[in-house]
């Protein structure tokens, strides 16, 4: 599992990732986040780190890890693997989509995953959902948007579904509305980064 979050940190910031050992920490550092039982799980694991590292007291005995724990560390271990190819096919699309995107001319200011996949409930006939939130739909239609970017992003061959919004109605949702039932559950995939401002040189 460590080895899993390493991956994705070196593939997130392109670089070698830090010689940490607290899963934690590196759980952190990736912006995932696992299911509570997964998470529980991981951070009983970045505890029995010490144990095997360190020699206990005299007086508190053998480590002695029962065979049922042990049995679902194992069950649990490999369900955070499994979340290292998903998350990082999932930061491959979504680099893909905002190429595909700004390249006709859409403007990309997020990407966020939502549904089942955002839920980490998906099976392998899942649809990957995700919401688009650009200035370039301001005063478009809805179905008119939809056809913009099914356009813009026909050479991608994974089940995407695009949700298509402007800024201000991401930032407003309607009461009772579609966005507004999603909101908790909204997944970052991309953010574009704010355009820092050359210095100016004095002659």
């Amino acid at each position: 599992m460590e080895k899993g979050l390493k991956a994705i940190l070196q593939y997130q910031a392109n670089v070698l990732p830090p010689r940490l050992h607290d899963l934690r920490m590196l759980l952190a550092r990736t912006g995932l986040v696992p299911p509570a039982r997964l998470r529980r799980f991981i951070d009983q694991m970045a505890g029995l780190s010490v144990p095997t590292r360190y020699p206990a007291p005299v007086t508190a005995g053998r480590l002695g890890l029962r065979r049922r724990f042990v049995e679902r560390a194992l069950v649990q271990s490999g369900k955070g693997v499994g979340m290292v190819p998903s998350q990082l096919r999932l930061k491959w699309l979504a680099k893909r989509l905002v190429n595909c995107l700004e390249a006709r001319g859409i403007t990309v200011e997020a990407l966020y995953l939502f549904g089942s996949q955002a839920r980490l409930q998906a099976t392998s006939s899942s649809d990957i959902d995700v919401l688009l939130v650009s200035g370039s739909f301001a005063g478009k239609e809805f179905w008119a948007r939809c056809a913009q970017v099914g356009e813009a992003i026909g050479e991608i061959s994974e089940p995407v579904q695009v949700y298509p919004v402007t800024e201000e109605e991401f930032s407003h949702a309607e009461p009772g509305g579609f966005l507004e039932s999603i909101r908790s559950e909204l997944k970052p995939l991309y953010r574009r980064q704010p355009r820092r401002l050359a210095r100016s040189s004095r002659g």
